[in-house]
């Protein structure tokens, strides 16, 4: 048997061509082109060794560069969205200032708050970190409000811009993309986009690795609703460089020859090795860099490899016999060679459930010790070359002793060895090791441990957290596969009462998932149906949530106000006073909403107002209850604002404008742009009716800002329309009709057929004032034709109040 001490146990085996590669394109980036690398390659074959090599040369080279390093996880349908970039954020905004240790975590929600507030709201175990010192209003502003994907990716390329303004390179590394879930998915191809020459980062010195396994990547998994392999391909149109390392014995036999040779050079140092060695293990692993070290540890500890005079060999038993080794035999022989330590097999699985990085105290919690008794272990398994310590720079390394499983695949033959019933306790433990250390986890993957853990009341509350955080950005797919496997776990709960509620609750979720696939009508059905269920058992209470998303739903979908109105009035006579007022005042606020559109106008005042004035010392309440009453207040302000007529004289006109003001003021406390922009455009016109202009007009101009980045282009024409329609009371009519216009064609390109009625009105204003009285009448025919066609007829008190009239015959429909 060889003295393992001559052997090395870390090397880089040869890969100086693709190393080559890479600091080309990090020249290219360094000249002021961003670059996108996509480093492919089979199972084992170093891509993830290749770029770690890479980002240490460049490190110790280059100081100055930002790096951030993200991973996929194989369990991506099960963690929330986003996952190797919210690893990736965090990196980054931790290297944005240099700062004290103790104020890292101030740097970072600081530079957060300012480039990327939605992920702070969004990415859950960014919020999860940062929480415990710093949740502020502006951080929780966005309770039951959804943050779609195209937001998130254009403030991580904000995020980028600020990195790279003092001319600092950045460089992102995405591991294992062949597991990334859809939005990450997403998010690079946006970057790839953008990179192009006149897109925003076109210009940006920045670098994106991904590594990737070339034959899973077109795998069809039956549970995938995306195409990787597609979004690769896109990538590579876009510009992006490929690095294979799959080299061919057919093509490319010296290549992998060179690589062998150099591989054993860089482990048995200058010794030589036979031909027949060398060729030996070409046949057995066509150079791949896991094969070949799983194989030679295997060898050198049975003594099939021996030094004979300076000569590495394998002993001829070995080859005569063809061996034939494969990943699992070799793992197994692996785990053979620390199996005379007594913890070493018991860590390896407690960390496989927890994953391929682990933290050492959640993993010494599961098995009820502590820290210090598994270092030795620990150091065994990082010699036997099984786990290794995870030595990214980021703002968990203070905290928390993190290690990683060498590969991946070790991971799950370890995992997938455990028995059933270990396994079942291992990931019970592991919920409860993780709540009690308080690691940053997310939230499907701790519904995951307890689920399969057999503790269903806390799986249902994880799930629950999964899938508010999921419909938050809009995940469907995800949201569907959590809401799903929840429901597969309620049956299991103690009590029939509380198994009605979360079924209730992941049923609410699940109507999202249908209504965004256009499936609005089987939502109405389920939530009808089980409403109806639970009504009959008595327990109404708790479907209450059914009957509030089944007002919304005939609200928004079938345009049907006559159930929407029944099923929001169940919805709140079923909820207890004193309970769940967040939903109550959401209730009301869609009752509200129903009413006016209904032109009942003085109900809906009726309604809501008392219940408003509970409210008149805000200042200090939940941010979720706030949100509501924002829009509660909002839409009194409308009613009030129809009321009156638009005369200025009237106490209506005040109570419109008081409304407004206090709803735009909680959207300020906040700092919720939604919440501002919608009341203030309103309020500018308002204002530029009581002649204070100048007020109006920098109201309005605030609105247009607030929303010069908005994905919604509905809001951002509500905003350029209302600037549009003061500066037409101020008789700059110029300027007015510009923005008009602006707003028009976004609302055309939309189909935003009230919008556009609006939008007409005010140009049938425009085009009266200077004197053009066939545009006008053109103008508010079509408004008028399109009031009839969507039996909208809100703004049939400011086309009264305007005095313009329509020659086409009109219906008054019902709203």
């Amino acid at each position: 048997m060889p003295n393992t001490n001559l052997v090395n146990t870390d090397y880089f085996a040869n890969r100086n061509l693709e190393l080559d590669q890479l600091f080309e394109c990090l020249g290219r980036v360094q000249n002021g082109k961003p670059t996108i690398v996509l480093v492919e390659g089979e199972v084992g074959s170093g891509k993830t060794y290749l770029v770690n090599e890479f980002l240490q040369r460049v490190e110790q080279g280059h100081p100055d560069i930002i790096i951030g390093t993200g991973t996929c996880s194989q369990l991506g349908e099960l963690t929330e969205p986003l996952l190797p970039f919210r690893e990736i954020l965090l990196s980054l905004a931790s290297q944005a200032k240099q700062r004290p240790q103790g104020e890292n975590l101030v740097g970072i929600k600081n530079f957060l708050d300012q480039v990327a507030p939605d992920w702070l709201e969004a990415v859950p175990v960014v919020g999860q970190i940062l929480k415990a010192a710093y949740v502020t209003a502006s951080v929780m502003y966005k309770k039951g409000k959804p943050v779609n994907d195209q937001k998130l990716h254009n403030q991580f390329e904000n995020a980028l811009l600020k990195l790279t303004e003092s001319k600092r390179l950045a460089i992102i590394f995405v591991d294992d993309f062949h597991w990334a879930d859809q939005s990450s998915a997403a998010l690079l191809l946006h970057l790839a986009q953008n990179a192009q020459a006149g897109k925003m980062l076109g210009h940006t010195p920045f670098m994106i690795l991904v590594t990737y396994r070339s034959d899973e990547l077109h795998l069809q998994n039956t549970h995938r609703e995306y195409d990787l392999s597609r979004i690769a391909n896109e990538v590579k149109r876009y510009g992006g460089v490929v690095i294979s390392l799959d080299y061919s014995l057919q093509h490319n036999r010296s290549s992998v020859e060179h690589l062998v040779l150099e591989f054993l050079r860089q482990r048995y140092g200058l010794y030589e090795v036979s031909p027949a060695f060398v060729n030996w293990l070409i046949d057995r692993t066509t150079g791949n860099c896991l094969m070949l070290d799983l194989l030679l540890s295997d060898l050198e500890r049975t003594g099939g490899v021996y030094n004979d005079s300076g000569i590495w060999r394998v002993r001829t038993e070995y080859a005569r016999h063809d061996v034939q080794r494969d990943l699992t035999s070799l793992f197994q022989q692996r785990l053979l060679s620390v199996d005379n330590n007594p913890h070493a097999l018991d860590l390896l699985r407690a960390a496989s459930v927890q994953g391929k990085r682990f933290s050492l105290q959640v993993v010494a919690r599961a098995l009820n010790t502590d820290v210090a008794a598994l270092i030795d272990t620990v150091e065994i398994l990082s010699r036997a070359k099984l786990i290794q310590p995870h030595n990214k720079s980021d703002i968990l390394s203070s905290e928390y002793l993190e290690y990683n499983y060498r590969h991946d695949l070790m991971r799950e033959y370890v995992y997938q060895n455990i028995s059933t019933p270990q396994k079942q306790l291992l990931h019970r433990k592991m919920g409860v090791a993780v709540e009690e250390v308080g690691y940053p986890t997310p939230a499907g993957e701790q519904a995951r441990n307890f689920h399969i853990g057999g503790i269903s009341n806390k799986a249902i509350e994880y799930y629950l957290i999964a899938a508010e955080q999921l419909l938050r950005i809009e995940a469907y797919p995800q949201l569907e596969r959590i809401a799903n496997d929840a429901l597969l776990a309620t049956p299991k709960i103690e009590t029939l009462e509380k198994q009605f509620d979360s079924e209730c609750k992941l049923l609410w979720y699940l109507s999202y998932v249908w209504d965004a696939s256009g499936e609005w009508m089987f939502a109405i059905e389920k939530l009808e149906a089980t409403y109806t269920k639970y009504e009959r058992q008595g327990y109404a209470n708790i479907a209450f949530p059914l009957a509030h998303r089944l007002g919304g739903l005939y609200m928004r979908g079938g345009r049907n106000y006559k159930l929407a109105e029944k099923w929001l009035r169940k919805s709140l006579a079923a909820i207890r006073p004193g309970e769940n007022e967040t939903l109550a005042l959401a209730a009301l606020s869609g009752l509200t909403n129903v009413l006016k559109a209904t032109r009942r106008l003085d109900t809906a005042i009726k309604i809501a107002e008392p219940y408003a004035a509970r409210y008149t010392d805000w200042r200090g309440l939940d941010a979720s209850l706030l949100f509501q009453l924002a829009i509660l207040w909002y839409r009194l302000g409308w009613a009030y604002e129809r009321k009156s007529g638009f005369d200025q004289t009237r106490p209506e006109f005040d109570k419109a404008m008081a409304y407004y003001t206090q709803s735009v003021a909680i959207g300020r406390e906040l700092n919720a742009p939604h919440l501002i922009g919608r009341g203030l455009p309103v309020m500018a016109y308002l204002t530029a009716l009581k002649g204070d202009l100048e007020a109006a007009e920098k109201q309005a101009h605030e609105a247009v800002t607030l929303f010069s980045d908005e994905t919604n282009p509905r809001l951002k024409s509500l905003a350029i329309r209302q600037l549009g329609a003061v500066q037409l009371e101020a008789g700059r009519f110029r300027h007015a009709l510009k923005n008009l216009e602006t707003a028009l064609t976004i609302q055309r390109q939309i189909d935003d057929k009230p919008g556009i009625a609006h939008t007409l009105v005010f140009l049938a204003e425009w085009r009266r004032r200077v004197g053009d009285l066939l545009g006008c009448q053109r103008a508010i025919d079509e408004a008028w034709q399109l009031m009839n066609e969507t039996k909208a007829f809100g703004l049939k008190v400011l086309i009264d109040f305007l005095g313009l009239t329509a020659n086409v015959s009109t219906t008054d429909g019902e709203a």
